[in-house]
């Protein structure tokens, strides 16, 4: 028997929907080691789907936030670096890009703002903070 597990990835802003293979099982007999997720297994399922949704997330995110918002021109790139954010799963280690603030924006003294670090400044997730304290 194989089972296939897929996620399905609609950004409802007119994109086309995605789906992407997550993982994939095989079964002969059953057995007792062989009924359910090993362990592995299930560190590889969680693995993949957390990776394919921080990525939508991000990637829509900065999608979204690239452009100046009161000419709405496309800020253009200065550089990119990653950041780690870390989550009761692992640590996430995200693309973040550094963007230039545009000119029509006189009110910010900034050359360059960091999309990424201005929305995620604790760099760890509130369930694993408060696990962490508790």
């Amino acid at each position: 028997m194989k089972i296939s597990i897929q996620i399905i990835i609609d950004p409802e802003n007119g994109e086309p929907t995605v789906i992407k293979p997550i993982a994939e099982f095989r079964r002969e007999d059953l057995a007792a080691d062989t009924l359910g997720l090993t362990i592995e297994e299930s560190k590889s399922l969680l693995r993949n789907i957390q990776s394919e949704f921080v990525d939508q997330q991000v990637k829509q995110y900065i999608d979204k936030h690239k452009t100046c918002n009161q000419c709405h021109k496309e800020l253009k790139l200065k550089g990119q670096n990653k950041i780690v954010y870390r989550t009761l799963f692992g640590k996430l280690k995200l693309s973040n890009p550094r963007l230039y603030t545009c000119f029509c924006d006189k009110d910010n003294k900034n050359k360059s703002l960091s999309l990424l670090s201005a929305i995620l400044p604790e760099r760890s997730s509130p369930e694993l903070q408060y696990l962490e304290t508790k």
